[in-house]
């Protein structure tokens, strides 16, 4: 899901499992607010950015400015979350996922043709497995911890015996305020912002009645929500999106194992509507604003020689799937 959206996922799963809403300070306390959407288990999502522009700079063995038109970048996620321990001590959930993107290019001019020819059409992936662990404690607190391992890369890279697998792990400390609030702070390390960093994690939920709701993640979101009718629901806000990629290249000067960084602020709309009880339809609409895509030789947080770097404008992107959420009777 990602961009790193794995905060985003972490936190969320926190203030959406448990199942009775109460504060009792004698019983354990369940993160979720009134007014939540029901937690997603399985989703599957097509989302395709519309045309636009790079200009960048070649920085390696024949240095020179160049520019190129994206004609598509599409992207796949599939995302399964399963219950494996679920009392109310303790709830673990395992966590797999897979994505892909491409970029279709049409060169303008400069010095990095060949190299952008290197790059048309490579099919970049991510396989990744997690673990989502929420310790409730008696009262008004809880614990979050979410461990996440992936594989990103081309399909060629994993040849290579370094730099296969990216770790990111997130803890955070949250605060039952009461049955329509909840808020919590924590650290992550993560490639939310395209390479490896150390972030604050700042989480504030609130329902203010039924319909709305807002939900902050800091670094990852800010979203307001609005449920209205029967099983329909309308979230907008801003979010970052995140990736991370190993890339074999051979040839143009270059030859081994680099990494496409790219990391992007996105406001947006989202409609979801229930299909059936359990079954769910979403669509997304929003305008894409790049912060980074740049082809490096190191992926930590020493980042290593940029080859690559790119001024990519902003656009237009849509996105349409499918999810499924617990039944209304387990829920309540």
């Amino acid at each position: 899901m990602k961009r790193d959206r794995f905060l985003l996922l972490a936190l969320l799963f926190a203030s959406s499992v448990g199942w009775a809403q109460t504060t009792d300070s004698t019983a354990y306390c369940d993160p979720s607010c009134i007014g939540q959407p029901r937690p997603k288990g399985f989703e599957l999502n097509y989302e395709r950015m519309l045309d636009y522009g790079i200009t960048g700079v070649r920085n390696d063995i024949t240095p020179g400015d160049y520019a190129a038109e994206v004609r598509r970048n599409a992207r796949w996620k599939l995302k399964v979350r399963v219950p494996v321990y679920n009392t109310k001590a303790w709830k673990v959930n395992l966590g797999v996922g897979y994505s892909s993107e491409n970029y279709s290019l049409e060169r303008e001019s400069g010095q990095a043709e060949q190299v952008l020819d290197l790059l048309e059409d490579i099919r970049l992936r991510s396989l990744s497995a997690g673990v989502y662990v929420v310790k409730p404690f008696i009262g008004k607190h809880y614990m979050v911890l979410r461990t996440n391992s992936s594989l990103n890369d081309d399909g060629g890279a994993i040849v290579d015996k370094g730099n296969i697998m990216k770790h990111e792990v997130a803890l955070a400390f949250g605060v039952k305020r009461d049955p329509y609030t909840a808020y919590g702070v924590g650290v992550a390390f993560s490639y939310t912002l395209g390479r490896a960093r150390i972030l604050p994690l700042i989480a504030y939920d609130h329902s203010f009645d039924p319909h709305w709701g807002l939900e902050i993640l800091l670094p990852s979101h800010i979203r307001a929500r609005y449920a209205f009718g029967q099983g329909n629901l309308l979230l907008f806000g801003a979010k970052v999106d995140g990736a991370n990629y190993n890339i074999r290249l051979q040839g143009q000067g270059l030859d081994g194992i680099y990494f496409l960084e790219r990391s992007d602020v996105r406001g947006f709309v989202r409609y979801e509507r229930e299909i059936h009880d359990w079954l769910w339809f979403g669509a997304d609409l929003g305008y894409n604003m790049n912060i980074d895509l740049s082809l490096v030789t190191d992926h930590g947080a020493r980042r290593g020689d940029v080859i690559l770097s790119n001024t990519v404008a902003s656009a237009i992107y849509f996105g349409a799937g499918i999810f499924v959420v617990p039944p209304r009777s387990m829920w309540q």
